[in-house]
């Protein structure tokens, strides 16, 4: 696209007319507010509930939490801030988490109200073993284990019966 311009010091007037400057103006007014709505367009949102979590504390730093309802989002918060809460999770993947997206899902706190908490996990036994002794030799592997407390006593539990064997 070509586009000729005078020398407003011949003529006086643009190319295009006395009120193409206020057209001009108007449209790249417009432009850069939709590019800044577009940049911006979260930061309202993460800025509230930002403010929201620090009024009222659901977590702190060094507290581990479970965001939405899958094990692979667990993790240690290592920073809180106005726009994101950082985490690093089991795997040691380092996470940010935008603060707009924690009021939306179930957040359970593995550190309040109290520092200990029971964490579950499935494990399937062959038929061919007896359950009590698949138990035991589980009860016998957790006893004792870094972090595992003696009250309350470890438990292990029968879920289900599937086609792989007993979980």
């Amino acid at each position: 696209m070509f586009l000729g311009l005078h020398d407003r010091r011949r003529s006086g007037r643009s190319a295009l007319g006395s009120g193409a400057a206020a057209v001009e103006l108007f449209t790249g007014s417009a432009v850069l507010t939709a590019v800044l709505g577009f940049v911006f367009r979260d930061t309202p949102g993460n800025v509230v509930a930002g403010l929201a979590i620090h009024a009222e504390h659901p977590f702190e730093v060094d507290d581990w939490i479970q965001y939405k309802l899958h094990f692979a989002y667990i993790g240690k918060i290592i920073e809180i801030n106005w726009r994101a809460t950082k985490v690093i999770t089991l795997d040691l993947a380092y996470v940010i988490i935008p603060n707009s997206q924690l009021p939306q899902a179930p957040i359970r706190n593995f550190t309040k109200p109290g520092p200990w908490s029971c964490r579950s996990f499935f494990v399937v036994a062959l038929y061919e073993v007896p359950s009590q002794k698949s138990q035991s030799i589980m009860l016998d592997a957790v006893r004792g284990s870094f972090g595992v407390l003696d009250n309350p006593v470890p438990s292990v539990v029968t879920n289900d019966y599937t086609d792989r064997g007993i979980e």
